[in-house]
């Protein structure tokens, strides 16, 4: 098979959403000697600590990409989380006032006919494979839930709702020795699938099958942003709300190959078919929840808010 490079159309957006008054978080896009580049990152530490965290960050991972050609791409990844965990760290060091600051990061870089990522903490990557018309996580959160989903001891419904739903694991700035998380193998896309890079802002809002609905829908990438953002503003928006969307329109690749990492508990009490069931008798409660998220950026757009108020 000749190598080719992947056609994409791309829809980034960055929202402070509905309670925060700063946005904290921080997106950009970049053709780098390695491939076209996508960075998502989210920053903790306070107003003025988590903006800079995330920025910081953000640039450091595309200075590193922009500098040289690497030849392992996987290590490339892993090292250019590590450069911009210690740039932070060496910004705290001279800026006593900013400790505590860190950030997510998810990291999505198209080479040719390849897709390769990495992330640290709970800033997501998701797949939509349009063959199967479903939503797979390609990243799991490094989070103390999703540790206790991968033991067993609560399900995904379950960490929903959860004590410890924010206590994050790992972030950049945190500490010295940071292991990101890197792809095993790439991911093969398939025509018309879209890639979905976001902060917890949007995934803490707005649920999987409801993400998946949207995806499904015969919409432009720009309405179907648009549309996750207002879901997660009607949600309570109580997090900054972050996004890229790239849809792949030309690919060599026939079928979509990936590793998925959808939750699977092993205490989960329903099977397969009984969620599918479940999901299925969702469906007209989804459909009516996106037509409200729909109609409310159409109204948002139009002026008219008070009129439907």
């Amino acid at each position: 098979m000749n190598l080719i490079d992947l056609n994409k159309d791309v829809y980034s957006i960055s929202d402070v959403g509905v309670v925060k008054q700063t946005n904290a978080d921080y997106c950009y896009s970049a053709e780098t000697p390695n491939g076209f580049l996508f960075v998502v990152c989210d920053g903790a530490g306070g107003y003025v600590g988590g903006a800079k965290a995330s920025a910081i960050a953000v640039t450091g991972i595309v200075e590193f990409f922009t500098k040289k050609k690497y030849t392992i791409l996987q290590q490339a990844l892993a090292d250019a989380l590590v450069f911009a965990n210690n740039k932070i760290i060496a910004t705290v060091a001279e800026n006593p006032e900013l400790k505590g600051m860190s950030a997510t990061a998810g990291i999505v870089l198209l080479n040719r006919d390849k897709v390769w990522f990495s992330h640290v903490g709970d800033s997501r990557i998701y797949l939509f494979c349009n063959q199967q018309r479903k939503l797979h996580r390609l990243t799991k959160d490094h989070s103390v839930v999703q540790g206790l989903i991968d033991e067993g001891i609560i399900t995904a419904a379950e960490a929903e709702y959860h004590l410890h739903k924010n206590r994050i694991l790992k972030t950049l700035g945190a500490k010295n020795d940071l292991l990101p998380d890197v792809c095993s193998m790439p991911l093969l896309p398939a025509k018309n699938d879209i890639i979905l890079i976001c902060s917890d802002g949007l995934s803490a809002m707005v649920g999987d099958d409801i993400l998946q609905y949207i995806l499904e829908q015969e919409t432009s990438l720009q309405e179907k942003g648009e549309t996750m953002l207002v879901m997660a503003k009607q949600a309570g928006g109580t997090d900054n709300i972050t996004l890229q969307l790239i849809q792949i329109s030309n690919t060599p690749h026939q079928i979509s190959v990936f590793e998925s990492k959808n939750n699977v508990s092993a205490s989960a009490e329903t099977t397969e078919k009984e969620t599918d069931k479940q999901n299925r008798s969702g469906r007209k409660k989804l459909k009516k929840i996106i037509l409200i998220g729909i109609i409310a950026l159409l109204v948002i757009g139009g002026g008219m808010a008070a009129y439907f108020l």
